[in-house]
């Protein structure tokens, strides 16, 4: 009776490592945001209910549009390439907000 005990203790023990090990935290994300941006309040919340740290930079002070302009973000460029939302995370970037695409980007399930 006690091996099979024994034996149970170890799987849930290595099933919690597994569920620990898949929601490992995100961090180092940077976002370019701007206060009155509603896609911008939907990343944040987005982020905030995964878990995945990241640095803000507001577009409309000067340091954040200097920081936006050094990452390749600008005001100046056609209409596909250009707005905030803009992540950028592991040399990967992405502009605008969509759950799942975000989703993809992180690779977090739906």
């Amino acid at each position: 009776m006690r091996t099979i005990s024994a034996v149970g203790l170890l799987l849930a023990v290595m099933l919690l490592s597994v569920n620990v090990q898949a929601s490992k935290p995100i961090s180092g994300v940077t976002l370019f945001m701007a206060p009155w941006c509603g896609y911008c309040m939907q990343a944040k919340a987005y982020m905030a209910k995964h878990d995945i740290a990241y640095r803000e930079y507001d577009v409309d002070t000067t340091a954040g549009q200097k920081a936006f302009e050094k990452m390749g973000g600008t005001r100046d460029v056609p209409a596909g390439k250009r707005g905030i939302p803009f992540l950028v995370w592991q040399g990967k970037e992405i502009r605008g907000f969509q759950a799942s695409r975000y989703a993809e980007f992180f690779q977090l399930p739906d």
